[in-house]
């Protein structure tokens, strides 16, 4: 072992200088760092080590095993109570009390991450009767600021034209307020959702005792194609509408490159307005009322051929979501007037 977390030697050389094979030795290397190796000298022949155990200690043995602890477990609470015990013995004890072993788990099962960092309960739908006579603390409990608005922007209805799809375990208005809540917080990635994991006050504004993990978001996400993500901009706009959020009378329409975090191989060249120059990244149309600023539409991944299509899929999407607002002729280019009109 200390050739090994010392010296810093491989495995290979380390089994050739005390003729172990690699695979013993990282076994070896396994049992060190779990603290599953004994490095007590050997019992000398024709004599016993066995360590005589009171009755008291014996009765603490028997009543943490009851309680599903492990050994180690046993060993270490044993130890903060004064008394210095080998897992050995603790093992010896059970065994001789007729106490079976316990079935091997894993440290996920035992809400423990490989690292040793506990790990949150799983999502699950709550109501606001089960939180009652409850007192929570939460860094995050300024979005319930935002609860007035969202009741008068009624999910329920907005949602079911939107057609988002749930789960058996979460359904469509929570996932989507859980990503609601991530934006108003500022996180930006779905990987960051483990810093708020164990807020207790974030889960119920999504409906949940717990925010769901970065890996059911991330699997929401991608399973919504661009039919859902339309409807819900229609469904959007429209309660917005209805609620006279915005004014609608002029809009930015703007042509946007952002710059990728990944692969770019894949992606076209385009003009990035910010930086003066041509570069890879994913080429976005932006529409934003030009008075309250609001974002009314948006779409990406748009290939440079298909440029000049999206402003008329825009002029459709406008149409239908604000009927009867007709822009200013001398707002609409010459060769887009034909399509304003309506013919």
């Amino acid at each position: 072992m200390r050739a090994s977390f010392f010296d810093r030697l491989p495995a290979r050389i380390v089994a050739q200088r005390f003729h172990y094979s690699p695979p013993y030795v990282r076994l070896l290397r396994h049992l060190f760092t779990s603290g599953k190796l004994d490095f007590s000298e050997p019992v000398p022949e024709g004599l016993t080590a066995r360590r005589r155990i009171d009755a008291a200690t014996r009765q603490k043995i028997k009543t943490y095993r009851t309680h599903q602890l492990s050994s180690g477990d046993i060993v270490e609470c044993l130890s903060d109570e004064g008394t210095e015990i080998s897992v050995r013995t603790v093992e010896r004890v059970l065994r001789e009390e007729g106490f079976p072993k316990l079935p091997r788990r894993a440290r996920l099962k035992m809400k423990m991450t490989v690292k040793g960092a506990h790990i949150p309960e799983k999502s699950q739908t709550i109501t606001a009767q089960d939180l009652e006579g409850q007192r929570l603390i939460s860094s995050c409990a300024g979005l319930y600021l935002f609860a007035p608005f969202l009741a008068q922007f009624d999910l329920d209805s907005f949602l079911q034209s939107a057609g988002l799809p749930g789960s058996q375990i979460i359904p469509a208005k929570s996932y989507l307020l859980s990503f609601l809540a991530l934006k108003l917080l500022g996180t930006e990635r779905y990987a960051h959702v483990g810093d708020h994991a164990f807020d207790p006050g974030l889960g119920p504004f999504a409906g949940l005792n717990v925010i769901p993990k970065c890996t059911a978001l991330s699997t929401y996400s991608y399973s919504l194609d661009e039919v859902h993500l339309l409807r819900l901009q229609e469904a959007f706009i429209k309660q917005g509408n209805r609620l006279r959020l915005y004014d609608g009378k002029i809009i930015n329409l703007d042509f946007h490159t952002i710059p990728p975090y990944g692969e770019e191989s894949v992606l076209e060249k385009h003009w990035a307005g910010a930086r003066g120059k041509t570069m890879k990244g994913a080429l976005t149309l932006f529409a934003q009322d030009a008075d309250t600023k609001l974002m009314l539409y948006t779409t990406a991944d748009i290939r440079r051929s298909e440029a000049n299509n999206q402003v008329f899929a825009f002029l459709s999407f406008w149409k239908n979501v604000h009927r009867g607002v007709k822009p200013p002729s001398h707002f609409v280019p010459s060769c887009l007037r034909p399509f304003a009109e309506g013919r």
